[in-house]
């Protein structure tokens, strides 16, 4: 199982760490993440909502390769979790990597595949929040 903690909830970013097992993988950098009581999802300006999602292996023609999905996102489809650096290079997706500077990612790659290589079909990634939203 996968645990996403949600730790600094910015005006344009979130800031979190990726645990596998409880074993801390990487940082994450999301979209600003909101009060789900009051709004949904919206691409490229908010993160996804807390809870517990499927992940599965699909075709991403952006990226040309297979990568993860979360699966049953409400209102929204095509949340993977990818490389970048900014919230400039998702429109809603988890971005991995090492929080080394303010608002940023870096080593994404790197993080990627340490990621990707523990993934398998079914695996289930649960999403809280621990900052002060």
């Amino acid at each position: 199982m996968f645990r996403l903690i949600r730790l600094f909830n910015k005006a344009d970013y979130c800031v979190g760490a990726l645990y596998a097992d409880g074993v801390w993988l990487c940082n994450t950098l999301e979209p600003h993440a909101i009060c789900w009581t009051k709004e949904y999802k919206r691409a490229g300006r908010t993160a996804i909502p807390c809870g517990t999602y499927r992940l599965q292996w699909g075709y991403s023609p952006k990226f040309g390769k297979h990568m993860p999905y979360l699966l049953d996102v409400p209102n929204f489809l095509g949340v993977m979790i990818h490389t970048g650096n900014t919230v400039a290079d998702t429109r809603g997706c988890i971005l991995v990597g090492l929080n080394t500077r303010r608002g940023m990612l870096t080593q994404s790659r790197i993080c990627y595949r340490r990621v990707a290589e523990r993934i398998h079909n079914g695996d289930t990634l649960e999403v809280v929040e621990e900052c002060n939203m």
